[in-house]
């Protein structure tokens, strides 16, 4: 099975030249133009919904989080007793707050994506133009192979 591998590899960097689709390459030295495809606009939509939905979940178990903090404050001359129901409430609403945060990053990076993925739709159509002797070949040499 080892020896394999090396010559599908070296099987694939030779073919690597041809087209996929079984067509030769423009002998001429012509252009090979391409327009390059945009992201289709629901890709958009719905990364920025995603990222919304976080903020108003993080908004929401942030707010449950400071509604159990305020549990916690009391009188300064008489203290609320420190019960175990009192600590498992402390303990629930740090665990919110993490949540929230949590979800605060995860919104972010959603809506960092979004911001990139209409950028892409909203972009002028590009054409990605190569000739024949711009393509990458693999060179067999006595150094090695080169590209």
């Amino acid at each position: 099975m080892k020896s394999v591998l090396p010559l599908l590899l070296v099987a694939a960097l030779m073919i690597g030249t041809a087209r996929a689709d079984g067509t030769a390459a423009p002998a001429s030295g012509a252009p090979d133009v391409q327009t390059l495809p945009k992201p289709p606009k629901v890709y958009g939509w719905a990364f920025g919904g995603a990222a919304a939905g976080c903020f108003v979940l993080a908004g929401v178990l942030g707010g449950i989080a400071v509604a159990d903090a305020s549990a916690q404050n009391g009188n300064v001359q008489m203290p609320p007793v420190y019960t175990s129901g009192l600590q498992e409430r402390a303990g629930q609403g740090q665990a919110l707050a993490d949540a929230a945060y949590a979800f605060i990053g995860v919104g972010a990076a959603l809506a960092v994506v979004d911001a990139v993925i209409w950028f892409e739709i909203l972009r002028k159509p590009r054409s990605a133009g190569t000739t024949a002797g711009e393509k990458a070949a693999a060179l067999f040499s006595p150094q090695g192979v080169r590209f």
